[in-house]
């Protein structure tokens, strides 16, 4: 948070800390990452005629994979460019792209390896890979590089991919998994691909809207001991219990069941054309807290406090009905992506502004500027004083702390595409870094 901290935040703060929001002087010093821009990271190579997006990471040792949706990436320190569909991978000592290079017919939302770091897994939308049949779903040797003979026959998408205690636990569009009636998340033995419903069949149902498409998980995450996932998408039920929109599953031994964790407030609406509007969770490193990042714009017809639309938002994780310890809002731009760190909670979207509960599509009284990118105080929820900046474009999708720094994931396009907010969005820390980009560490 800037000095530009006003007293009428004093006053603010009675009037708006019943509701969650927060408002009061951040500490002073926070151990966060730094606001230089790798220069060597290799990057996604953006094209004339649309988007390209990178959507998830996973470090082994010390080569970071991305998926995505993209044809090409750009090895920077060589100068080369290499043919490379919808995944990619690279050296971090090195920077150098390494030979690792299947090919998908379509993006790939999600990935996740073995504790070994043997196999590596992805999610998607696609059919084949390869050319071989593979929907949603595809798994790799990476002694050998070759995709393996793992196959789920999911029926539809899948959009997340975990491996938690032994099991892969997947989530998405599809109905069935290997001809087996299963709903949107499903557990599978991460070698067979087998259902292993006697271990989750959490029972999701329902649609939060009538425009929100079919019961479906959007995104994912999991503590640091494994013991507790976040579960988010378009569903009003789970293990046969009101939860819109995100639920928490316990992940025991023997089964992962779901918590009576519940938060009411995601039950309210944002605007009516974004129903599914809860885009990310990162736990904390003790797991007794969660940040939520959302998109959503705004509900007109509630005031702002009824809501979490276009903010970041800490939650207990507590069993029972919880509410936000405190909110931070943009100001009517989308957060897509959450990291929480022992010192920040860093967050990323295609916001203008964060500290901005005061205005709409402007810097309200108070607000700071954090374009693309920004960090909060965990104990306070407000914005910290850092701000390396990008543009801002559709928004960063996704964030990971690699061995390096901070990996940021987001969309790009050449410049000069009418109506495409990707268009010319490549810049990070004032550099040039399409898609992929990396702030060194402290």
């Amino acid at each position: 948070m800037s000095s530009r901290l006003a007293r009428w935040r004093v006053g603010f703060c009675v009037a708006l800390v019943c509701s969650g929001i927060v408002v009061a002087v951040p500490s002073a010093a926070h151990a966060v990452v730094g606001q230089l821009a790798g220069r060597w990271v290799p990057y996604i190579e953006v094209n004339g005629t649309g988007d390209s997006y990178a959507h998830a990471s996973t470090e082994i040792g010390t080569t970071v994979y991305v998926g995505g949706q993209f044809s090409e990436v750009f090895e920077k320190i060589s100068g080369t460019d290499y043919a490379r569909t919808s995944i990619y991978a690279y050296d971090e000592k090195t920077n150098l792209v390494t030979s690792f290079a299947p090919t998908f017919d379509g993006p790939v939302w999600s990935l996740a390896h073995s504790p070994d770091g043997r196999y590596l897994y992805a999610a998607g939308k696609f059919n084949t890979v390869n050319g071989v049949a593979r929907k949603g779903l595809a798994q790799f040797d990476l002694t050998t590089g070759q995709l393996t003979s793992f196959n789920a026959q999911l029926d539809a998408q899948a959009r997340t991919v975990d491996y938690v205690g032994g099991h892969l636990i997947v989530g998405g569009a599809f109905d069935k998994v290997k001809g087996v009636l299963q709903i949107a998340l499903a557990s599978l033995d991460p070698m067979t691909g087998k259902l292993q419903q006697t271990y989750l069949n959490a029972g999701l149902s329902g649609s939060v809207s009538s425009s929100a498409g079919v019961t479906m998980v959007y995104h994912s995450a999991v503590n640091a001991t494994g013991t507790q996932m976040a579960i988010m998408g378009n569903f009003t039920s789970a293990g046969g219990a009101t939860h819109w929109r995100a639920f928490l599953l316990d992940m025991g031994d023997a089964a992962a069941t779901v918590d009576a964790w519940n938060a009411p407030i995601l039950q309210q609406q944002c605007a009516s054309n974004i129903p599914n509007y809860v885009s990310a969770i990162s736990f904390s490193q003790d797991g007794t807290w969660l940040a939520m990042a959302n998109t959503g714009y705004r509900n007109t017809s509630l005031p702002l406090s009824a809501t979490i639309c276009d903010a970041v938002s800490r939650f207990p994780t507590t069993a029972g009905t919880v509410t936000t310890t405190w909110r931070n809002y943009t100001g009517c731009d989308s957060l897509y992506s959450v990291l929480v760190s022992s010192d920040a909670v860093y967050v990323g979207g295609h916001e203008r502004y964060l500290d901005n509960p005061n205005g709409c599509d402007k810097a309200g009284t108070g607000a700071v500027s954090r374009p693309g990118i920004g960090a909060v105080d965990p104990t306070t929820g407000l914005a910290l004083a850092w701000n390396p900046t990008r543009s801002r474009g559709s928004g960063a999708d996704y964030l990971q702390m690699t061995t390096k720094g901070l990996l940021i994931l987001s969309d790009c396009a050449a410049s000069g595409i009418a109506n495409d907010p990707s268009s010319g969005a490549n810049l990070l820390a004032t550099g040039y870094h399409p898609c992929v980009g990396l702030l060194s560490g402290s």
